[in-house]
């Protein structure tokens, strides 16, 4: 996972639609990785000055070919100037 990005739309959407459905391209944005013993987390940011006035449905993940790896649809957060978005991906493992 490379960079994230986030959409506008507001659809409902069934189990096969793996791609965002209206991505805002303003905002891909390179993903924060961390990593310790058991876990690994990703951490997207929209800043304050990037896609201000619009109201946000669903993100997704990508990998370096832009085939999305995951994909989230929320009830709608309007984007203001003062404001950033932020979204955390955990991955908690063990061995079995």
């Amino acid at each position: 996972m490379d960079t994230g990005i986030v959409g506008t739309a507001g659809d409902v959407v069934v189990s096969t639609q793996t791609d965002l459905q209206s991505p805002d391209s303003a905002t891909e944005s390179t993903l924060t990785k961390t990593k310790s013993d058991k876990s690994n987390t990703t951490q997207y940011t929209l800043d304050s000055t990037t896609g201000v006035g619009n109201t946000y449905r669903e993100y997704a993940t990508y990998n370096g070919s832009d085939l999305a790896f995951n994909r989230y649809v929320f009830t709608g957060i309007e984007h203001t100037s003062a404001d950033e978005i932020v979204v955390k991906n955990t991955w908690i493992y063990s061995e079995g």
